[in-house]
């Protein structure tokens, strides 16, 4: 049952069941007295079956249902602690019990319950251990298109149901459940088993009751009666009905499995009945008590009496269990939010984030000077923004007083308005502190020479050490910050640094072995370029559904444009089929999955410039590419000889001045002869479809703050990003832009 208000309905269905399989009909409903079924009172009386109800507080007195409860609990316990499954998997886990329990005779009888109201046997021939490793045939489509005779056509999974038909429900790798009947099993693997450290004190006290009853004994016939309402459970068998070679891949994807149910060993509730019903109720009561004691002290709302013309939005809080890199409980948190998608009457709600391509600028400066990478975090940072609107809330779930609701005086995470009204106290906070935004990038503050780039509530600060510390003196002055000492992984980018040679390392391997695992890539074959010299994407469209093929390119654009620009080509092109995909396009996205498995822990490598400092562009543009025959342009941007942007569409070229880097001399290369020509030649006319404004590149020429010059085609290094290259060529270009291991 979700719901105890789901009884009535559920209690004719069960009676209906109950009565066609026995042939017998209910007399007596026994009940604790509970509410529920108290509201039964009236249909049992049509029924013609009597309510029987137990005095108050003596549960002593309905002592069979009592005893088989916790029977069903212990068990349910122990096939959980056994098969490493976390408790959503907990109905599962309830059926298999209950068929156990109901399967077996009980001591000193030689009938089962089930025979007893069936005059049947339940055959537990077809029976398994819960959470064992099942596989199972798998029909053509479950494989993939075009499937040929060397696939391997199996697809593996745990077993969570077993049923009197001989259908087995198996849970597969990738998340989705299936009935199936074609099955082989490996009885003494468990893909999921946690390890003995994380047993609870409920765990080992389930086990134990098990062991005494002799539910986990494979041998023992035992059948003295010590008690009547003792039941037996048939014990997980032990012999493996037949030698199977389990695929490598399935093997590996088993054990990578482990981890990931061991990260999430912690479920998170999705409401606070259930945070406070559960096993961690403790943490979270200090978790929701805390964050109410943050709300009172920001003074974040003013009780009132419900208006009757004003909306008031919906409130909740939201669980979340903090851990560390390898996926270990830190804190427990909560937050209230309010629900904002109810909001009807909005204005403006535009509030900026820092953009990667000037957290590459910042960080090539940090390289070339030998600055100081430190983070900071702001503790509820919405709350410092005052609100300058009427908005009003019902109260935090479980603090709710009658006719009152909340009348909103800060912004509160999950209102439209919140991430601007926080932008402009921060704003105006650093202005007053000395420091200014920029106008290239208005979340990027400057004084002197300490950076501090924003992104919401996560800082970086980039200077020299004594004004690294005097600007975390100034937040701290300000705001309730968090001091992460130096930068290790900012906006989900892992930062290497080297301060001994000055050398800044910008990576996503998490990311990238998470998106393998998550498409089934990480026992993949790799390849040495993302894309192949000879693919060419046509425009036949496919079965789109049968590929998350969106997906894929979103992920990859998350990795291209942060650290990888050796595959931007190539998800540039892919991305441009999001609309009309085919299995061809599918699989050039897997390719480049494959090219990231081999090269996963690649970064982007920043250094210091030993030359003349200076900013140089490198432009290139594919002519008529073949299949719409239009051009394909590239462009990468250095700073002290690091990429900090790079684009592979069109060109657009950030004001690198305005973040605090001092005017230097661009060069700007390419291998078009005529560009150079229209760029020097004053007497050489523009052709017509050049707009005016590109006569800006002759007044900087002529500034002598920009050089036109020539680089022959071999060396061009944007040519990486306006076609796919061969090997030796890619390896080349790439080592140029700095993504190396």
């Amino acid at each position: 049952l979700a719901r105890k208000n789901e009884v009535s309905k559920v209690f004719d269905e069960y009676l209906a069941y109950f009565e066609r399989i026995s042939g017998r009909r209910v007399i007596t409903l026994h009940s604790d007295g509970g509410g529920e079924y108290i509201g039964l009172e009236e249909k049992l009386k049509t029924l013609g079956i009597t309510l029987d109800v137990t005095p108050p507080y003596s549960s002593e007195t309905n002592g069979i249902a009592e005893r088989t409860n916790r029977s069903i609990l212990m068990l349910v316990r122990v096939f959980l602690y056994q098969s490493g499954i976390t408790k959503t998997s907990w109905t599962e886990t309830l059926q298999m019990a209950e068929r156990i329990l109901n399967g077996r005779p009980r001591r000193g009888n030689s009938k089962s319950p089930w025979e007893v109201i069936t005059g049947s046997p339940d055959d537990l021939k077809n029976m398994y251990p819960f959470g064992c490793l099942a596989i199972a045939h798998a029909p053509k489509q479950d494989v993939g298109i075009g499937r040929d005779k060397l696939d391997v056509p199996t697809v593996q999974g745990i077993i969570l149901r077993c049923e009197r038909s001989g259908k087995h429900l198996i849970q597969l790798f990738d998340g989705r459940k299936r009935w199936t009947k074609d099955i082989v099993v490996q009885e003494e693997t468990f893909p999921l088993r946690q390890q003995q450290a994380s047993m609870t004190p409920e765990v080992a006290e389930a086990i134990e009751y098990a062991k005494s009853r002799e539910y986990l004994n494979p041998t023992s016939t035992n059948t003295d009666s010590s008690s009547e309402d003792d039941l037996e459970v048939p014990v997980q068998k032990q012999q493996v009905k037949e030698t199977v070679n389990i695929p490598r891949q399935i093997r590996s994807r088993a054990t990578d499995q482990v981890k990931l149910s061991c990260m999430r060993t912690i479920p998170e509730p999705e409401t606070i009945e259930e945070a406070l019903a559960g096993p961690h109720a403790q943490y979270w009561e200090e978790a929701i008590a805390d964050e109410l004691e943050s709300l009172s002290k920001f003074q974040t709302w003013t009780l009132v009496d419900r208006p009757k013309d004003k909306q008031v939005l919906g409130s909740k809080f939201v669980f979340k269990v903090k851990t560390n890199q390898s996926g270990e409980p830190l804190k427990f948190k909560v937050r209230l939010v309010a629900r904002g998608f109810q909001q009807n009457h909005f204005t403006d709600v535009y509030s900026p984030t820092v953009s990667f391509d000037s957290i590459r600028v910042i960080l090539s400066i940090a390289a070339q000077r030998n600055y100081d990478i430190q983070q900071m975090d702001v503790s509820t940072a919405y709350l410092n923004g005052e609100l300058n609107e009427e908005i009003y809330m019902e109260m935090p779930p479980g603090n709710q007083t009658t006719g009152k609701v909340c009348k909103l005086n800060r912004g509160l995470y999950g209102l439209k308005q919140s991430g601007k009204i926080w932008y402009e106290k921060l704003r105006n906070d650093l202005q007053r502190k000395g420091f200014y935004a920029t106008t290239a990038d208005p979340c990027v503050f400057v004084k002197d020479n300490i950076y501090v780039l924003v992104y919401v509530d996560d800082f970086l600060l980039v200077g020299n050490k004594k004004d690294v510390q005097q600007a975390k003196a100034q937040l701290r002055e300000m705001y309730k910050m968090k001091d992460l000492g130096e930068a290790r992984e900012y906006l989900g980018i892992e930062i290497s640094r080297d301060k001994t040679t000055s050398t800044v390392k910008l990576g996503q391997p998490k990311y990238i072995q998470k998106i393998l695992e998550e498409y089934k890539m990480d026992e993949s074959k790799p390849v040495s370029t993302p894309m192949a010299k000879d693919y060419v994407s046509t425009e036949k469209s496919g079965r789109q559904e049968d590929h998350p093929y969106r997906e894929l390119i979103g992920a990859l654009l998350y990795i291209s444009t942060r650290t990888r620009p050796d595959i931007t080509y190539a998800v540039r092109l892919l991305a441009t089929k999001s609309q009309r995909f085919n299995n061809e396009d599918w699989q050039a996205g897997k390719r480049i999955l494959r090219y990231l498995r081999g090269t996963i822990n690649m970064t982007l490598v920043f250094t210091p410039c030993q030359e003349q400092e200076e900013i140089a562009m490198f432009v290139d543009a594919s002519w008529a590419s073949p299949r719409d025959r239009k051009s394909v342009t590239g462009a990468i941007i250095y700073l002290y000889g690091n990429p900090i942007a790079y684009i592979s569409k069109k060109q657009t070229i950030i004001a690198i001045t305005e973040l605090g880097v001092p005017e230097l001399p661009t060069k700007v290369f390419t291998d078009n002869t005529a560009c150079l020509t229209w760029s020097t030649d004053p007497e050489k006319p523009l052709p017509k479809h050049i707009d005016i404004q590109y006569q800006y590149a002759r007044q900087q020429r002529d500034l002598s703050n920009c050089q036109f010059l020539y680089i022959p085609t071999q060396q061009q290094v944007a040519d990486i990003l306006t076609k796919a290259l061969e090997t030796t060529k890619f390896n080349e270009h790439r080592t140029k832009l700095k993504v190396t291991d």
